[in-house]
């Protein structure tokens, strides 16, 4: 008698698919824990600038002490990642001082993949 693998032919003569994970998901969640991540830094970012422009406005020079930390908090609940998520005070700096306080999406759709059938 031999034992069963998930390889074996079923009776129809097909091989039969013992379970498991489906195709794809794997990439996807990756993919929308990366975008979630990239909106929750983009968030932080607005934010904490924002809170500059108030400071400036009235006369301080300075952010309140633990601003960062309580956006990083909010931008947890809000954008469901992880709790090692986490932006330094170097990346805000960095992109308030660049002009670039939000950053897009890495590897969004093009705007002709609709189209490529046609031109192929």
């Amino acid at each position: 008698s031999s034992s069963a693998t998930a390889t074996d032919k079923a009776p129809s003569g097909t091989s039969r698919n013992m379970g498991g994970r489906p195709v794809g998901t794997t990439k996807k969640n990756a993919a929308e824990k990366k975008k979630a991540a990239v909106e929750a830094t983009n968030y932080v970012v607005v934010e904490y600038a924002n809170a500059q422009k108030e400071a400036k406005k009235s006369g301080k020079s300075i952010v309140p002490r633990g601003t960062r930390v309580s956006l990083v908090e909010d931008a947890k609940d809000m954008f469901d990642v992880g709790d090692d998520f986490d932006v330094p005070s170097s990346t805000i700096d960095s992109r308030i001082k660049a002009g670039n306080l939000e950053v897009f999406r890495p590897g969004e759709d093009p705007i002709v993949l609709p189209l490529e059938p046609i031109f192929v």
